[in-house]
């Protein structure tokens, strides 16, 4: 997939099936009865109707994640919701300066997304990088045993492969998921007109 947009909702001891149905706009798009569900995002969908969907889905002990990727440019950014706010923006950009930005109290999840590949591919994609060298390398395969990004000698490249290997680890697929978002603006706006156009039209 060279794009997407979506909203990963933890669902904890919440039934999925009501979870679903609270968020408004959402149409369900499978049966559900998971731990953890996905909705699709348009492109178009705004950032604010974004952001009010994340903090409806992040109740109680619950996460939800905002998740946008373009992988022709690399760029990536998730923002986690828990308690109904944003707790963590994470985002990556190959070509930004800054390559990482991140705001809030750093997350465990961070530690799955850089080291969701195996640790051989992790690796060999790393050695392709002139920065990392010999030393660092062997540096690399320490951290990504230990799952601390401590070790690493530099923070890596993030690449698209990792960030769909974290994804599909949450039991997802993101082209299956349990429901789209599509706020219908402009079929509100001709129901609401057509019945006063009609009556116009014959007085």
């Amino acid at each position: 997939m060279a794009s997407y947009r979506g909203l990963l909702i933890e669902v904890g001891s919440r039934d999925a099936e009501t979870v679903l149905a609270s968020l408004p706009h959402v149409t369900a798009t499978k049966a559900v009865s998971c731990s953890t569900l996905l909705i699709e995002l348009s492109w178009t969908t705004s950032a604010a109707d974004a952001q009010a969907l994340a903090s409806l889905g992040a109740v109680g002990e619950n996460s939800s994640f905002l998740l946008s990727a373009q992988t022709t440019t690399d760029v990536y950014v998730i923002d986690e919701y828990f308690d109904q706010r944003l707790l963590r923006h994470v985002r990556y950009c190959a070509e930004c300066e800054p390559e990482w930005e991140a705001t809030g109290t750093a997350r465990a999840w961070e530690e799955a997304l850089l080291f969701a590949l195996p640790r051989e591919e992790f690796i060999e994609y790393l050695s392709d990088d002139s920065g990392y060298s010999e030393a660092d390398l062997v540096r690399a395969a320490q951290a990504h045993g230990a799952k601390s990004r401590a070790l690493l000698p530099h923070p890596p490249r993030l690449l698209g492969a990792s960030f769909w290997r974290w994804l599909t680890g949450k039991g997802v697929d993101p082209r299956a998921p349990h429901g789209r978002y599509e706020k219908r603006k402009a079929l509100a706006f001709i129901r609401r007109v057509l019945p006063w156009w009609f009556g116009s039209s014959a007085r």
